[in-house]
């Protein structure tokens, strides 16, 4: 992995999802197996994303400001429950083959970017200022070590 800034690593994470899920959005009239394709790099990826974030991110950035009940990690968790929330939703139509998101992918999109904002806006920068060259290397390595989640979802195994 790239020596890099926790903001630039994850900030390049936010717009490599968020171009999955545009490509699911442009194919999903016209080529819908691609677009599931997409779709399920959306899916596996965010989730690996969320998980990055609960068991690496957050417990960094509460054991070096204290700030954990009421904080702003505890903010995001609550809003990482709305996400997976939706994208099982989404999940579901797309399994079915529907190429409607019913107003789900709208409410998903809204959602993940003010989350998105909040983190690159607040967390991403903060953890880069409150961490050392080691704690730096050590959070890479952890985050290599997460393995790709399972997608969960009948939609994407065919």
């Amino acid at each position: 992995m790239t020596k890099q800034s926790i903001h630039s690593f994850f900030r390049a994470d936010h717009e490599r999802l968020r171009g999955l899920f545009a490509e699911f959005q442009e194919r999903k009239m016209t080529d819908f197996p691609a677009a599931r394709r997409a779709f399920q790099g959306f899916a596996v990826g965010l989730r690996r994303h969320i998980v990055w974030e609960e068991e690496i991110l957050f417990p960094l950035f509460e054991a070096k400001t204290g700030m954990k009940n009421g904080g702003p990690t505890h903010v995001m968790r609550l809003e990482h429950v709305d996400i997976r929330g939706y994208l099982s939703a989404l999940e579901e139509r797309v399994a079915r083959g529907e190429t409607d998101g019913g107003g789900t992918d709208s409410q998903l999109m809204q959602l993940l970017s003010e989350h998105d904002g909040k983190e690159e806006g607040i967390l991403y920068p903060s953890i880069d200022m409150l961490i050392g060259a080691d704690e730096l290397a050590e959070a890479f390595r952890r985050i290599e070590a997460v393995a790709e989640p399972a997608s969960g979802c009948s939609c994407c195994s065919g």
